[in-house]
């Protein structure tokens, strides 16, 4: 059976044989490594504006963090670290609710016109338009099911999202410092 590499991070890959591998050869260390696979995903649906604004600004966060991780300072690292997952937290949910409200004011246009076609075309003229009236009817029925099942699952994830925010955030600036101590670690261990 073939090896699977973890589908966290999409990035331009390498094939050998049956193996599809990520190419780790443009990345200098593996702190840019794991910056990039935990931040790309987060930059889809950007604007372009936006996109560069936010890629400066991890870039800013990487190299403060590796600052701080070879001079072995700790405490102001774990400080940078969560205020770079504060950022990046804020401008997903900025994406998010952009995103959501688009799709939603574009299915909310559509139901005020399935509404007012409903109020003012005069259906008992032909027994065509009335049958077109109960599609009418059945599909604005389904739209604004459609439409508060998407707004509930919205809200519930974005509720969930907010009540293990300090968890995450802790286990963030856990996983990114052990990376960053193995990374010197490494370093340390090829010097010597």
């Amino acid at each position: 059976m073939p090896r699977r590499c973890p589908d966290l991070f999409v990035a331009p890959a390498v094939e050998d044989g049956s193996d599809r591998c990520y190419n780790l050869s443009k990345y200098r260390t593996i702190p840019d490594f794991f910056v990039r696979r935990f931040f790309v995903q987060r930059r889809r649906g950007m604007k372009r504006g936006q996109e560069q604004q936010f890629n400066q600004d991890v870039e800013t966060y990487r190299k403060a963090l590796l600052y701080h991780a070879r001079t072995q300072d700790w405490e102001t690292f774990a400080a940078k670290a969560g205020r770079m997952f504060d950022y990046v937290e804020s401008i997903e949910i900025f994406e998010l609710e952009r995103r959501f409200f688009a799709n939603f004011s574009v299915i909310l246009a559509v139901l005020v016109a399935i509404v007012v076609a409903l109020v003012n075309v005069d259906f008992t003229v032909t027994a065509e338009l009335m049958r077109l009236k109960n599609a009418m009817i059945l599909t604005s029925l389904g739209v604004s099911s459609f439409e508060v099942y998407f707004f509930l699952d919205y809200r519930i994830y974005i509720r969930v999202k907010t009540h293990h925010y300090e968890e995450r955030r802790k286990k963030f600036i856990r996983n990114i410092e052990r990376d960053f101590r193995n990374y010197l670690l490494r370093g340390e261990r090829s010097a010597a």
